[in-house]
Formats: C-alpha cells, structure tokens, sequence
C-alpha cells in the first residue's frame, strides 16, 4: 500500500482540526484565565488545518493560490499558537505576531510565484521563516525566570526544537547542494519524508499542549479549593494546613509566631442598610486593606462570615502589635465606597503572640478572640458615650 503525500497532508489536517475544535468547544465551561489561552489555540488548530488541507490538493485551485494560501495560513497557525503560550504563561504577546509573520510569507510567495518564479527558494525562505517562528516558541517555553519550568512544558519545548532543527536542516541541505530548480518535486521520497515527520512532530505537539493546558487547570482547581471565592483570600480549611505546619515549624527552631483576628465592626447593619451585594463590596475592601498592610510572608485567611485571621511567622509580640497598629490605622484613614456611599468602616483586631509558641491553633484563636471582643467592648462603650453626648439637651421651662 502506497501512502500518497495528499494522504499525509489530510491526515495533519483532521488531526490540527480536532485540536482546534476541541479548544474552542471547550473554551466556555474553563475559566476566565485560560479563556484567550483556549481561543487563540483553537483558531491556531483551526488555521494549520487549513494549511494541510489546502497541501492535500483542494480542485479547481491552481498550485501557486493553494501554496500562497496554505504558506499564509501556517504563519497564521504558528503566531496563534505563540500568542496562546504568552497568554498560558501570563506574557505580554503584540498583535505583530499575527500580522508580520503571514505578511511575510504572502510577499516572498507571491515573488517567488508570479514575478522572480522558483518555488524552491519560495519554499526555503517559507522554512527559513518556519524555523524562526518555533525557535521563538521554545524561547518563550523556557523564558520563566526564577521560576521552574514545569516538565510538561519542557516536553513541549523539546518538540518544537526538533522541529525547528529539522526543517533548518532541509534548508541547509538545499543551501551546501546549491541546486535550486525553478519547479519543486512536492512527490519526490525526501519531500514525503519531511512531511511525514512535520506531521508526526506537529500531532505530537498538540498532545502536549494539552498537557500544558491540563497542568494549568489542574493548578487552578487546586488553588480555588484553598481559596475564598468572594475574597481570594485563603479560605477556613487551607489555613488550618498552613497554620499547622508554621506552628510546627516554630515550635521546632523556637522562632516566634503571631496571629491576628480581624472581626469587622457592624457589619450586620451594613448588610441591613445597604443589602448583601454592598456587605460583599466591604469584604472585598476589607481583605485588600488587609492585604496590603501585611508582609508578603504573611497569611491571610476570611475565617467566616465578616472574620479575618492573619497568621505572621518569625513575628514578634511588638512586631504583630504593630502590625494591628499599622491595620487599624488604614482603616481609620480610609473610606469605603457602599452602595454609591462612601461610609466609614472599622474594624476590632486581637492578638495572640510570644516569643516561643506553647499553644496550638485552637489556643491562639482563643486568645486572639478574647482580645478582639475586648476591643470590641472598648469600641462600642466608646460609641455609646459618642452618641449621648450628642443628643440635644432638654431647655428648661420658662
């Protein structure tokens, strides 16, 4: 059995548009972070599968309108499929990657086509191109910074390499020969050989770009599962984990370690005066205060309903009252926008800390409470006397 090389090309096409149809039917049930990921993706399979289709001989097309077409339409696949790594990677991605490489693969082609006619330097430099277009992939893969590069995205790396390897080495062969005919043989052996392998590489890259894609979300779930959904802060059950293991830790090298309860002040009447979309408006604030006045080691928790406890390790009793100081003092500086109304909020803090932790978790948000109901005392007596002390003073009778 024969295997055509219009046969080849058809079977690249079905599998690219599998790829890319799968990405976009998939596309509204992920999450907004992979959202661009999977639509620039998807038309990336899409693109590529109508490069292969068009190579697989398309009727009553002439060959230089499928090559000008099919040479396009890669370019177009290949910076689709940059600009969904960038987005994946959280890179910054210019629209020059979807104009400039199909641009210039349509003026070489239409050169080499109709005016200066040799297909086979048509094809060089379109290869020449090629191997820029995955090398600049593989850099993009790999450029993580201090980061570790995630071994799906290494695999992934590896395979546009060798890709990028290969067909530079078609054009260096082409190159040492010298020999450049006017007409390409697309059906000679080596031109099936290349395209086979092209094929297998590229069926295999998709592959593991879903693995990249399936990391990413698999990582997503895990830290929505640690994380409050309204405040994306750490929720109740990630921060018992966390303080487990700081407490261990400290109790260990006799490093101290500080808690915080933060129970907002009135919330019932904000909920009450303004509704529930305002209360969650007010956390939202609440937690990005909070967050901003924490050190980055720091971990946040929304404990439950309008409570917030932060977990500071290696801090102090005077560092962690400080911290409740430097709390309290953004938020008796700072007005919060509720219902088109902006409106003081304040808060009640308590802290639990010492030098060497004997306590557990429990033990701390015990003594850490008792100190926040405290203060919440001295705020609300304090309040009382505000509010006497402004109610207007019967006259006397004449």
């Amino acid at each position: 059995m024969v295997l055509h090389l219009g046969s080849i090309w058809l079977i690249g096409a079905l599998t690219a548009f599998f790829y890319g149809v799968l990405m976009l039917v998939v596309r509204p049930a992920s999450s907004d972070d992979l959202s661009h990921t999977l639509i620039s993706s998807g038309f990336s399979g899409v693109s590529l599968g109508l490069a292969f289709l068009l190579r697989s001989g398309v009727p009553m097309v002439s060959e230089e309108l499928r090559l000008l077409t099919a040479n396009a339409l890669v370019m177009l696949g290949l910076g689709l499929g940059y600009r969904a790594i960038a987005e994946m990677k959280r890179r910054p991605s210019s629209i020059v990657w979807l104009i400039l490489p199909p641009a210039i693969s349509l003026s070489s082609t239409l050169w080499f086509s109709f005016v200066y006619r040799n297909i086979t330097i048509c094809q060089l430099i379109y290869n020449m191109e090629d191997t820029a277009m995955l090398l600049s992939i593989v850099w993009l893969i790999e450029s993580n910074g201090t980061q570790k590069t995630p071994r799906s995205d290494r695999l992934a790396a590896v395979a546009f390499l060798f890709l990028a390897l290969f067909t530079l080495t078609q054009v260096l062969l082409f190159v040492v020969a010298g020999n450049f005919p006017r007409k390409y043989d697309f059906d000679q052996p080596r031109a099936v050989y290349n395209v086979v392998v092209s094929i297998s590489c590229a069926s295999l890259i998709y592959f593991l770009l879903l693995l990249m894609l399936f990391e990413r979300l698999n990582e997503k779930l895990v830290v929505q599962a640690m994380r409050d959904s309204l405040t994306d802060v750490y929720n109740r059950r990630a921060f018992e984990e966390i303080a487990f293991r700081e407490i261990s830790g400290a109790r260990r090298s006799g490093m101290p370690l500080a808690l915080i309860v933060c129970d907002i002040d009135r919330f019932k009447a904000i909920n009450d005066t303004f509704g529930h979309l305002a209360g969650d408006e007010v956390l939202l604030d609440v937690a990005r205060l909070l967050r901003a006045n924490l050190r980055d080691e720091d971990t946040l928790c929304r404990w439950g309903g309008d409570e917030f406890v932060a977990l500071l390790p290696r801090a102090g009793s005077e560092d962690a009252h400080q911290a409740a100081r430097r709390i309290a003092l953004a938020f008796e500086n700072g007005l919060f926008h509720v219902a088109k109304t902006q409106i003081p909020v304040s808060v009640s803090l308590g802290v639990a800390a010492g030098d060497r932790l004997n306590g557990d978790l429990p033990a701390l948000l015990q003594e850490a409470d008792q100190a926040m109901y405290r203060a919440k005392q001295r705020f609300r007596e304090a309040a009382t006397v505000a509010a006497a002390a402004a109610e207007p003073v019967a006259q006397p009778p004449a």
